[in-house]
């Protein structure tokens, strides 16, 4: 988030004319030069506002790629940086192998769409809100999450194992959705004052535990598949483990984060005969960590 600036400067004068001259911090900030258009508004108590006429945040970010073996990494890089329109070339022409491939890597970015496309070109256009609400993303992943393991003990057949893979898919969506968010915010191309960079710091990291315990519910979900069950009470205790470790996180309840430090060995005992029980409940516990 980019902090406020403040500052006491002297009036100048010039031919007959008085300025100040303007901090180059808030100059690089906004990427200002000579020539860029400023817009003056005065307000109350006779404040005077100053702002860019085109701010960074509605400028075209354009990337031109061309097609190879890193092409996904090279959308991943471009989609976290918050580029609008990623023109991907192959002068060869693409094939159908190479169009399935983009489409299914379209396919795994949130609010992302294929616009144009020719035997050599294909233009991809990243609709995203800049002002977006993180922390309604954060509970969505959270939900997506709780509901997946929630769902580990009714699992019944591989339908069921289908459905539970699908939202991982999602979670992985807005996962790569904050985190392009949370760079916008740090690189001060979004400017808000919504969150302190220690909030953005705690956001990144919760979310990675959030993650990585989508990963390991996938592992639990495919284990069924193998004909590896594991105990309804257990499943049940972690999801209960989950709910209490969030709310302390969201609530900065250090007394909540603390059980787990209490229980953490007998409730890793408890849960030993299943890897993927210990995995899911570390994560949990790391985000009770966050609280301190």
């Amino acid at each position: 988030m980019a902090e406020n600036i403040v500052e006491k400067r002297k009036l100048q004068e010039l031919g007959g004319s008085l300025f100040v001259s303007l901090p180059q911090e808030w100059i690089k900030r906004l990427q200002l030069k000579k020539g860029s258009e400023l817009v003056l508004e005065t307000g109350q108590n006779n404040q005077l506002c100053l702002a860019p006429a085109t701010s960074a945040k509605s400028e075209k970010h354009i990337a031109i790629l061309n097609f190879s073996k890193y092409l996904h990494r090279e959308l991943i890089a471009e989609y976290l940086f918050g580029t609008e329109i990623i023109v991907i070339n192959n002068k060869e022409g693409f094939t159908k192998t190479q169009r399935q491939q983009i489409l299914n890597y379209v396919a795994y970015l949130m609010n992302v769409e294929i616009v144009e496309e020719s035997s050599s070109k294909i233009t991809i256009q990243h609709f995203h809100t800049e002002e977006a609400p993180i922390k309604m993303l954060v509970q969505r992943m959270y939900f997506l999450t709780k509901s997946m393991l929630a769902d580990i003990a009714s699992i019944n057949n591989k339908q069921d194992v289908e459905n539970i893979l699908d939202r991982d898919a999602i979670v992985g969506k807005v996962y790569l959705n904050i985190i392009m968010h949370l760079r916008s915010f740090l690189t001060g191309r979004l400017l808000t004052k919504e969150y302190s960079l220690i909030e953005i710091l705690d956001m990144r990291l919760l979310i990675k535990q959030i993650e990585l315990i989508g990963d390991e519910i996938k592992g639990l979900a495919r284990d069924f598949i193998e004909g590896k069950k594991c105990k309804f009470e257990d499943v049940k205790f972690l999801v209960d483990k989950y709910e209490k470790a969030f709310k302390a996180y969201i609530d900065k309840d250090v007394a909540s984060a603390k059980e787990f430090w209490d229980s953490e060995k007998q409730d890793k005992y408890r849960l030993r005969y299943n890897q993927y029980l210990v995995r899911i409940y570390t994560q949990i516990k790391d985000i009770s960590d966050l609280v301190i």
